[in-house]
């Protein structure tokens, strides 16, 4: 399988909506690293430089193929609690990853979200 770089910018606010950027696929990590000195300068960026995010994915792995629920995690800023989406089979599983009553199911290696 071909594998390739994702490169993203994340950034949390206290007051205001979270900004998150899908920058680019990029065939190489050296090219996702290349990008970020190129844009880290640029408005917006310069700003909270870290917020750039490179991730190795596989083409044509999918993920969350079993669906998802949503469930209710700690709040958010003000909220009383951030409804979050996790993969279906998480409703079933314990906190280390296994199916209960069944084996073990790993948690996803190569899948991205844009809040990890």
């Amino acid at each position: 399988m071909t594998t390739v770089f994702t490169l993203s910018y994340f950034r949390e606010y206290e007051y205001r909506n979270d900004t998150f950027l899908a920058i680019g696929i990029y065939a190489s990590e050296e090219e996702a690293l290349a990008k970020i000195e190129e844009l880290k300068e640029k408005p917006g960026y310069c700003d909270f430089p870290e917020g750039f995010q490179v991730a190795e994915e596989t083409l044509g792995h999918t993920c969350w193929s079993e669906g998802f629920i949503t469930t209710y995690g700690l709040p958010p800023k003000d909220a009383d609690a951030e409804a979050i989406d996790v993969p279906a089979w998480i409703k079933n599983s314990d906190e280390k990853g296994r199916k209960i009553g069944s084996n073990v199911v790993p948690f996803p290696e190569k899948c991205s979200s844009p809040r990890t």
